[in-house]
C-alpha cells in the first residue's frame, strides 16, 4: 500500500479542512503577545519510568520534571534570554579550590525520598555511580 503525505497527515489529524488555518500557524501580531510555551516531542521519545529519563532534554521535560528533582535546575520561566542554572536539591555549588576538576555541592537539608528515607550525600553518590 502506497500512501501519500497528504493521506498520512489526514490519518494523524494534522491536516486541516480547506479554508481553516493550520493549528500551529500563528500570526506575527499574536506571536508577539503570546505568553505560552508550546513544546512537542515525538512518541519515540517517551522515556521509561523505571529510572531517570535517558532520552535527551525533550524526554526529561516529559517525565523528568514530574518525577525527579535535580541537584541543579534550569530557570524555565524566561523567554527573552537563555535560562540560568538555579538551585534544585543543591542549594549551592562551586569548584573545589584544591582541585578545579571536582565540584562541591551543598545539599538542601530536610529532603526525604517518597519512602521517607533521607536525601543525603550517600544517595547522590549512589545515583551517580548507578548511571542511566
Amino acid at each position: 500500500m502506497n500512501l501519500s503525505r497528504r493521506a498520512m497527515l489526514g490519518a494523524t489529524g494534522l491536516a486541516t479542512l480547506p479554508g481553516m488555518p493550520a493549528p500551529w500557524a500563528t500570526s506575527p501580531a499574536a506571536a508577539q503577545t503570546e505568553r505560552v510555551l508550546r513544546y512537542g516531542i515525538s512518541m519515540a521519545d517517551i522515556p521509561q519510568t523505571t529510572g531517570q529519563p535517558d532520552r535527551g532534554a525533550g524526554a526529561y521535560q516529559f517525565t523528568g520534571h514530574t518525577l525527579y528533582d535535580p541537584l541543579v535546575a534550569w530557570e524555565m520561566d524566561v523567554a527573552d534570554r537563555p535560562g540560568k542554572l538555579i538551585p534544585g536539591l543543591a542549594t549551592a555549588w562551586e569548584a573545589d579550590p584544591s582541585d578545579r576538576r571536582k565540584w562541591v555541592f551543598r545539599l538542601r537539608p530536610g529532603v526525604k525520598f517518597h519512602d521517607g528515607s533521607d536525601f543525603d550525600a550517600e544517595a547522590v553518590i549512589w545515583e551517580f555511580r548507578k548511571g542511566p
